[in-house]
């Protein structure tokens, strides 16, 4: 079996000492290369009678693709409702869009869910949407526990390879809970209208 990088000509050196592999004894032959890309094969006959070695003509060329790197991919998030912090990349009650970029071709739509801070965990729905894109809506229900969202990832690549690697582009929590009164502090109002503080904060 010979091995290269670029395509081999017909008229390569094919020899013993140039060949990816000793002499193979069987149908079938698995090849590691040091590293990924593609790589172009071909494939000799060797005959042996007592001493003398004799190569056939070459096979056909063949070529084929070394991938052993998992796919990562990077989580768009878009407020598709009103109940939008974008100061702070709070999300409230409503729907959301989200858009998922991957690094390689999948071999089919991957699963992604989102967890908070807060316990709950929402599954999104994705479609395929161009090369290398997925997009999907879910919905932030009141009831969604509020936190930080930590996306959570599995897909497969073509070659086999599961990756699991994710990343917001920017930081996104859920925020479902309105303010709570804290505190109360007594004061006295003055006929202007001032105010004056009567006393210590009671806290609530």
């Amino acid at each position: 079996v010979f091995r290269s990088d670029a395509p081999i000509p017909e008229d390569a050196d094919f020899s013993l000492a140039t060949a990816a592999s000793s002499i193979v004894h069987g149908t079938s032959y698995t090849d590691t290369p040091a590293s990924d890309g593609r790589y172009y094969y071909r494939v000799v006959n060797v005959y042996v009678v007592g001493d003398d070695v004799t190569l056939s003509l070459p096979s056909s060329q063949a070529d084929a693709v070394s991938d052993r790197v998992p796919p990562t991919a990077v989580l768009r998030l878009e407020a598709i409702g009103s109940l939008f912090d974008s100061v702070n990349l709070r999300y409230g009650p409503g729907a959301v869009r989200a858009i998922l970029t991957v690094s390689e071709p999948l071999a089919g739509v991957p699963f992604l869910n989102l967890a908070t801070a807060g316990g709950s965990t929402i599954l999104v729905d994705l479609l395929p949407d161009g090369d290398n894109s997925y997009r999907g809506v879910f919905t932030i229900a009141p009831t969604t526990q509020s936190g930080g969202l930590t996306p959570v990832l599995t897909a497969t690549d073509v070659a086999g390879n599961r990756g699991s690697q994710i990343s917001l582009d920017v930081p996104a929590t859920i925020d479902t809970r309105g303010p709570q009164v804290t505190g109360l502090t007594r004061v006295s109002v003055a006929a202007s209208g001032e105010l004056a503080e009567l006393g210590a904060t009671e806290s609530i």
